[in-house]
Order: structure tokens, then sequence, then C-alpha cells
């Protein structure tokens, strides 16, 4: 049983993301830093990988990662602040290390307009550990051009072409389904054997897949969806909060579970995985890439990434943790059993470790 100090850890829709490009940025600094920064200046505290983005149609939509250029490590918290026609999903706060960001998704929020809006995501607070940095109330500079209208009432957003396959908002199909196209299935809609797409399957809130689930591209679902059957996509497979899978779940891409969500038979991902808070798994989850828990999440099997794990605060695993790359541990985690990390383990307060540890070294930051 070990004591570790703490490690805040970040938890997207999407993970911790590097970045490669510009980043722009602001600074509303209190501080012993001595000088404000100015924005969009590459001394800027906080940036972004992009101050103009474009949404072409109700289905489209775009990303933008938050950088902390602080040279030190921030607690960061953000807000969605735009208007009713867009939403910015993905998780909007944690602990960035130098270097580090956020990743966030803006898209159409259901409406049917179009427009331009600034000022779509505010930091409220970031503060550094040391003190010495500390932000508040500022927004991000960046701008949206988007065109929200079209789309099929009560199904997700998009517009269905002739080679789509929909089933309206509270109904069902009790046949299967082969489409060449994207399928549709829309709120509360329900199939109830195999579907099968060549493009996209996009299900609505509170959509049922009583079978097996195959994608050529993606699989997107929204809020309180149940899968009854496998789930398959050769690109990236995302869910909503509460949702509950009872089979496996294979990407070719990333897989990104929601807040509360709950998978009952291994989680695979070409990509990376990453979790809601209180996410359950009854199964392993195993990613080429990363792998991101949620703080309060239960996991009752095996993690295993090729690249770095972040396992938020208050969580439990009960199988065996093997990174290939760091590991990010938060506080009041518990390990009952063995812990692999290739490179750095990085551990926050009061964390139990009932097996094995190897590593290439260990920080204590609590």
């Amino acid at each position: 049983m070990n004591a570790f100090t703490k490690l805040a850890v970040v938890f997207l829709f999407v993970g911790a993301v590097l970045l490669a490009g510009p980043v722009f940025g602001f600074s509303s600094l209190a501080a012993n830093r001595g000088a404000d920064v100015s924005v969009g200046g590459s001394d800027a505290l906080i940036g972004v990988d992009a101050t103009h983005l474009t949404l072409d149609g109700p289905g489209d939509e775009a990303t933008v990662s938050i950088e902390n250029n602080a040279g030190r490590r921030l607690s960061l918290e953000a807000e969605d602040t735009t208007g009713p026609d867009l939403q910015v999903d993905g998780r909007l706060s944690g602990t960035l290390a130098a270097g580090e960001s956020l990743q966030a998704t803006v898209s159409c929020n259901g409406g049917g307009t179009s427009g331009t809006e600034s000022g779509i995501i505010t930091v409220t607070e970031a503060i550094s550990d040391d003190g010495s940095i500390t932000v508040r109330e500022a927004t991000l500079p960046v701008t949206v051009d988007y065109e929200c209208t079209g789309g099929k009432p009560g199904t997700p957003p998009g517009q269905p072409s002739d080679d789509d396959t929909v089933i309206e908002p509270g109904g069902k199909s009790n046949d299967e389904i082969d489409s060449d196209g994207t399928v549709w299935i829309g709120d509360s809609g329900k199939a109830n054997d195999e579907v099968k797409a060549g493009g996209d399957v996009s299900i609505g809130t509170g959509g049922k897949t009583n079978d097996e689930v195959e994608a050529g591209g993606d699989i997107v679902t929204g809020d309180d969806y149940t899968a009854n059957g496998e789930l398959s996509a050769g690109g990236d497979i995302s869910t909503g909060t509460n949702a509950k899978i009872n089979d496996e779940v294979e990407a070719g891409g990333d897989v990104s579970i929601g807040d509360s969500g709950k998978t009952n038979g291994e989680v695979t991902a070409g990509g990376s995985i990453s979790t809601g808070d209180g996410y359950t798994a009854n199964g392993e989850l195993t990613a080429t890439e990363d792998i991101t828990v949620g703080s309060g999440s239960k996991i009752h099997d095996d993690i295993s990434a090729g690249g770095d794990i972040h396992i938020g605060s208050g969580s439990k695993i009960d199988g065996e943790l093997d990174a290939g790359g760091d590991v990010y541990v938060g506080d009041s985690v518990t390990f009952n059993d063995d812990v692999t990390a290739e490179g750095t383990l990085y551990v926050g307060c009061d964390v139990r470790l009932n097996g094995d540890l190897s590593a290439g070294s260990v920080i204590d930051e609590c």
C-alpha cells in the first residue's frame, strides 16, 4: 500500500494532445511573470491552434486545441460560452503539463441557422501549481463561421442522401439493414437486426440496437444509447453520456465513451481510448495509442496502451495496467493488480497499489 503525490490528469472526449503547428492565445495575468502577454502572440500563456473555424453543414464539426504555453503545470477550467446555435464538446478542464493541451469539438446544436460567432470558449480559471500564474475569465480568440441549415428533424445532425437508410425518430426496424451510405437512427429509434453501413452509423438520443452494428466509417451516438450487440467501425466510435454497450467495441480509429458510460465487453482501438467520469468497464481496454479514464471510474479488467495511460482521481483498477509510455494517476486511485510503465509513473495523493510495480521512474507529486 503506497501513498503517492498529486498529479492532476487531463480528461478529454479525445485525450491530451501535443500541438505541432502555430499557436495563438491570450493572457490575463495576475502573477510574478512580470508583464501581460498579447492576444495571439507567440508568448501567450494559453494558446489555441486555430483562431478561425468553419462549419459547412449541420453534420460538420471542427476541432480546436487549447495549449498550456506557461512553461509550468496549470490547473485549467474552461466552459462553453457559445450561443444557442453552436455547442462545444470535449473535456474542458484538467491539469496540463507544460506544452500539453486539451482538444474541444465545435458543432451545430440542432438549429437551422447560419452566421458567425466569436468567444465560444472561456477560460474561467487557470492557476499554476506554484501560484505564480493566474488566468481568470479570459475568452479564447476563436471565431466560427457556421451553416447549420438542413438536416432531418429528430435525427442526428446531417442531411441523408439517396444512398442512406433512415429509421425515423421513435421508429423501429425488425429487418437487417445493409446500406452503401450512412444509416441514421433517430431519437428513441430502434434496430432489432444487424446494421451494416458502408459509411457512418449515426444514432440519436435514446436509440437502441439489438444486434451487431458495423460501419465502414464512424459510429456516433447520442445520450442514453443502448447496444446489445457488437459495435465495429473502420473509423472512430463515440457515444454520449449514459451509454450502455453490452458487447465488444472495436474501432480502427479512436473510441470515446461519455460520462457514466458502461461497456460489458472488450474495447479495442487502433487509435486512442478516452472515457468520461463515472465510467465502468467489464472487459479489457486495449489501445494502440493512449488511454484516458475519467474520474470515479471502475475498470474490472486489464488496461493496455501502446502510449500513455491517464487514470482519473477516485478510480479503481482491478486488472493489470500496462503502458508503453508514461502513466499519470490522480488522487485516491486504487490498483488491485500489477502496474507496468515503460516510461515514468506520475502519482497523486492517497494512491493504493496492491500489486507489483515496474516503471522506468516514479515521480511523487502529492
